[in-house]
């Protein structure tokens, strides 16, 4: 019961974001997706084939369709799941260089469009977004935090993944007032 009152601060006062340092962030790990389109076009090209839309899951399937990279879901299906990409470097350790910035670049877009852009678009006037924090949707009753569907600048904050370099990054950009209780 002592985490309620933090809690519900927390909640209500929001977390208030370094706006510019987000928006540079950003931009350098844009730079970093373009690097890596960039090398994985290289690669394609090398081997005479056309650049693609890599966030293109057909032309992503068709183009391991030409390499002959078998990949599919648990289900037998061809996929371009980064998970079962994963999974396919085993399989193809020849490519092994190729899948891992196929992975790299879609880690990217995914921080990119959710806490990147996705957190400069949900800022308020004050540059201030905000979380839900909930217990009653996990089995272990730890606290978890979600969107709050009914307010505009609200955002999961717990799931930026702060063990990677970019993450990090993500991060820096939070800034938290020291508040008594």
């Amino acid at each position: 019961m002592e985490c309620i009152v933090p809690l519900v601060s927390a909640e209500l006062r929001g977390m208030k974001i370094n706006k510019d340092k987000l928006i540079e962030i950003t931009k350098e790990l844009k730079n970093q997706k373009d690097n890596l389109v960039f090398q994985l076009n290289d690669f394609i090209i090398s081997r005479g084939y056309e650049p693609i839309n890599f966030r293109s899951s057909k032309q992503l399937l068709s183009l391991f369709n030409k390499l002959e990279l078998v990949i599919t879901d648990r289900d037998g299906k061809p996929s371009a799941n980064k998970d079962y990409i994963k999974q396919a470097i085993y399989t193809y350790p020849e490519y092994k260089a190729f899948l891992e910035l196929l992975i790299q670049l879609s880690e990217m877009n995914k921080l990119i469009s959710t806490y990147g852009d996705g957190i400069l678009k949900k800022l308020d006037t004050n540059n201030i977004i905000s979380t839900y924090y909930t217990i009653n949707f996990t089995n272990t009753g730890r606290i978890s935090s979600k969107a709050d569907k009914l307010r505009i600048n609200t955002t999961n904050l717990q799931n930026i993944p702060a063990r990677s370099t970019q993450g990090q990054l993500i991060l820096e950009s939070l800034k938290q007032e020291k508040v008594m209780y």
